[in-house]
């Protein structure tokens, strides 16, 4: 193949890559999953499972994973939604900034303090950090513990997973 060609085609599949991520996608909020998951339903019955974008909550088994799950259940669960979609994610779930009925999730979750900024993705969302401190600095949800511990950090604690032969 020369180069030419090659160039071309390596352009088009970044191209590609870029429109299957530059969407928006409508549903109505079908399940949450944890503090930072959910799933929408659009009008052709096709289910998409969205990650909020930059922002991590705690996880089931976790301090404030149950009551950061409820909260956003309460703020997206039934609701229609809309779904920014920032990337695919290695688990392939739509990670996206998401309103639902017309209220930012992941705003919502971080003035709560049902949620950490995920830093390394949080570059488009500078003012997440802001929400957080505020949240952080009144105490609120998650950051009336003492230490509370990241989720990321909770990982690490927990036992490896056990993999099978296939």
């Amino acid at each position: 193949m020369n180069k030419t060609l090659h160039y071309l085609l390596a352009g088009l599949l970044l191209l590609h890559s870029l429109n299957a991520v530059a969407e928006t996608l409508h549903g109505r909020v079908v399940s949450v999953a944890d503090a930072d998951t959910l799933t929408i339903l659009n009008t052709g019955n096709r289910q998409y499972k969205i990650r909020l974008a930059a922002i991590d909550g705690p996880k089931r088994g976790q301090a404030f994973g149950s009551k950061a799950r409820k909260a956003l259940s309460g703020i997206c669960f039934g609701k229609e939604a809309k779904a920014r979609v920032e990337a695919i994610d290695r688990y392939q779930r739509h990670v996206a900034e998401v309103w639902c009925d017309g209220v930012n999730a992941n705003e919502t979750m971080l003035s709560m303090g049902m949620a950490w900024v995920y830093r390394h993705y949080a570059r488009k969302f500078p003012h997440y950090i802001q929400l957080e401190n505020t949240a952080r600095q009144n105490r609120l949800g998650l950051w009336a513990d003492e230490n509370p511990v990241p989720p990321s950090e909770f990982r690490k604690s927990l036992p490896p997973r056990m993999t099978f032969p296939r």
